[in-house]
């Protein structure tokens, strides 16, 4: 899947676990504002929290049904239904998932491997921090699939190592979450997954409206975007034979001529979220459905339209399901629980940052 946009991407939380308090405390100042993390003082408690398997499986276990759908890819075997991924953005669950693990080898309670082994889900990364005694077990280690990286924890930029091994293991973490979905896709792809083109669009549209999660839809073929705010886009992509077929629906459903040559020419595309039997005697506003097309040319020539806040057929809302509402919540919930670690624990270094999350 590796030369494909993924069919879902959004942030996902790291827990990091080391009894130092002030390592803790470093780290918490380094870590970027817009990742989801969690720090624990103790072992114990951060290995209940991970093993703690949240009520709703991830997408790719809930994806595939056994009912026909217009917007469904098939194989003979399995079908994906792309209405059960959107689904996944009124969950505000998903941000909770832990997808990589950062822990300290030399701790008291139980060392860093035997944390590591002790984690269930193996889908989740592991990285561990070391000194420069630990390092011939942390390769053996390595070697033998019990840790994902491994980091000596006094080197220079080991701070800054720790972010991007994150960013590229939460990467590594969502490829092999949808191996299902790949399996699935390839039996019959929606081709603009793998074209170049639409990748290099999808970036540049990434950076201009810096949404922080997407997932692949259908009828219309594309993605819904949301940001971390919590701003919904739906990005249309659509072939020549999408368009032949808009234009044949469009004249179906008696839309007039001008509407007809908008779609007939490129220089518009249909987002056709109303059935037009159910538009009355005064019938369908048609001009509401279309937008602006713009070319991208790739293997084949697609059509796109990004159309900002688009109807969608999910209960959501920004202030319970966003990202930054789930970072906000996860702030707060660190600093409550640092003041409670630190009653506990009045030996703890005065000041250490309210990464300190104790379970």
């Amino acid at each position: 899947m590796n030369d494909m946009l993924l069919p879902y991407d959004h942030p996902t939380t790291v827990v990091i676990v080391d009894d130092n308090d002030w390592f803790l405390h470093t780290l918490d100042l380094r870590m970027p504002a817009d990742m989801s993390y969690l720090s624990f003082h103790d072992a114990r408690a951060a290995l209940k929290h991970v093993n703690t398997r949240s009520p709703l499986p991830p997408i790719s276990e809930r994806c595939f049904s056994s009912n026909g759908s217009a917007s469904a890819w098939k194989d003979p075997m399995i079908q994906l239904d792309l209405t059960l991924i959107e689904q996944e953005i009124k969950n505000p669950e998903r941000f909770m998932r832990t997808s990589i693990v950062v822990v300290d080898y030399a701790m008291p309670e139980m060392n860093g491997l035997e944390f590591c082994r002790e984690v269930t889900d193996r889908s989740i990364k592991r990285v561990l921090l070391t000194g420069v005694a630990d390092e011939k077990l942390a390769v053996q280690a390595f070697n033998d699939g019990i840790i994902d990286r491994f980091l000596p924890k006094n080197e220079d930029g080991a701070l800054d190592l720790v972010v991007k091994f994150t960013r590229d293991l939460q990467r590594r973490y969502f490829l092999e979450q949808q191996k299902a979905l790949e399996d699935s896709l390839r039996a019959d792809p929606p081709q603009f997954l793998s074209d170049a083109a639409i990748v290099r669009h999808f970036a540049a549209l990434q950076r201009k409206i810096e949404f922080v999660e997407h997932y692949l839809v259908g009828d219309p073929p594309g993605f819904i975007f949301v940001t971390a705010s919590g701003l919904l886009y739906r990005l249309v992509v659509l072939s020549d034979r999408d368009v032949e077929a808009q234009v044949e629906f469009a004249k179906n459903a008696g839309a007039p001529r001008s509407i007809l040559d908008s779609l007939s020419t490129r220089d518009k595309v249909g987002f056709f979220f109303d059935d037009p039997q159910g538009a009355g005697e005064e019938g369908l506003c048609w001009s509401d459905y279309l937008h602006d097309a713009t070319p991208v040319v790739g293997r084949e020539r697609w059509l796109t339209a990004l159309v900002r806040d688009p109807p969608i057929d999910v209960d959501y809302t920004r202030e319970r399901a966003s990202f930054q509402s789930h970072l906000d919540r996860v702030d707060a919930l660190r600093e409550h629980l640092r003041k409670q670690s630190t009653a506990v624990r009045p030996e703890a270094t005065p000041g250490f940052g309210p990464s300190a999350l104790q379970g």
